[in-house]
């Protein structure tokens, strides 16, 4: 008998992850640069966590999941330009007139803290259908709460992940836009692309 907790990923969980994508990369092509390529930027997020099965008879831990959560950066990352250049023009719109007033409400008081990016997130096959992706993108968000990093959280999803949009879409997050992810497919070398759904959090 098992039960299954959220914990933060530890270095030592990065080998068991990667044993997890590439039994996902052969069902849906997750994530589309390959699994291998995926050990190095595993390694460089700063806030990530696991579903682990626990034995209640021996405390053994296997993992099931992963998500991670870190701070966007617009040069890199198209989604999350597209998210600030948005929330930028909202702003210019939203200026009081000369004169008026210019006392900041509590929610623009808050702007600028910064946009965070989900992402890495994925389930063994063999764990699916028991609510672990939901329950790990619902735990970065409290984390995300909790610790006031960050103002929104944004995401990319490729078209071709029907269910991670149809999730996504579950979880109350908003479709904005639109943008391309370009790749070197893992086997031959060649510049792959596909049109991404840029996603943000409800809160």
């Amino acid at each position: 008998m098992s039960t299954v907790t959220i914990r933060p990923r530890t270095e030592a969980d990065i080998p068991s992850c990667i044993e997890i994508l590439h039994s996902v990369y052969a069902i849906s092509g997750y994530p589309v640069d390959g699994p291998l390529k995926a050990q190095e930027n595993l390694k460089t997020l700063g806030r990530a966590w696991v579903a682990v099965a626990v034995t209640e008879d021996e405390g053994t831990e296997k993992v099931l999941g992963h998500v991670a959560l870190n701070p966007g950066n617009a040069s890199r990352q198209s989604h999350v330009r597209i998210w600030e250049e948005q929330q930028q023009t909202q702003k210019q719109k939203q200026k009081p007139s000369k004169g008026g007033g210019g006392e900041k409400t509590e929610g623009e008081k808050e702007v600028g803290v910064g946009v965070g990016v989900l992402g890495w997130l994925f389930v063994h096959p063999d764990a699916r259908g028991r609510g672990l992706a939901t329950r790990l993108v619902n735990h970065a968000m409290k984390e995300k709460e909790m610790s006031r990093t960050t103002e929104r959280a944004v995401l990319l999803a490729l078209v071709k992940d029907v269910d991670a949009i149809r999730l996504y879409e579950k979880l109350g997050w908003t479709r904005y836009g639109t943008t391309v992810y370009k790749w070197r497919d893992p086997g031959t070398g060649v510049q792959r692309e596909m049109e991404g759904i840029c996603f943000v959090s409800p809160v």
